[in-house]
């Protein structure tokens, strides 16, 4: 059986927390959203505790905003990655090129260098072929 507390009623901490940071956030604002309902559903609610409650629910609104903004700034990198590494094969090719112009290169140092090439751009390539 998952571990849950009893404020966040059949909640599995477990499952949300295996979601990383975005999981803990998530949890820290449920808990405000909860410590909240439960004080001002008493007939007279404590305002010390009050406003204790609101900075942990500031806190988990300003984390959410870090969170949301770090996932965001990673989805726009990762989505140049594939620019990024065709942007290298060509380069590389361009390098293979130009051995390949030099009269005084073997043909295993060639074979080497393609070889070097291949490994560089065959990742680039087969994920430019799957988008």
């Amino acid at each position: 059986m998952p571990l849950v507390l009893a404020a966040l009623g059949d909640l599995p901490i477990v499952d949300v927390l295996r979601l990383g940071l975005s999981g803990l956030v998530f949890l820290l604002s449920y808990l405000a959203y909860k410590l909240l309902a439960q004080e001002q559903a008493k007939p007279s609610p404590n305002t010390r505790r009050m406003k204790g409650v609101v900075l942990f629910m500031a806190l988990s609104v300003l984390s959410a905003l870090i969170v949301g903004g770090f996932s965001l700034a990673e989805l726009l990198l990762r989505r140049d990655e594939p620019r990024r590494m065709l942007r290298d094969c060509r380069v590389s090719l361009a390098r293979v090129e130009t051995y390949l112009k030099m009269p005084n290169v073997s043909p295993q140092d060639f074979r080497s260098i393609v070889q070097g090439h291949v490994g560089q751009c065959g990742s680039a390539l087969e994920q430019a072929n799957v988008e």
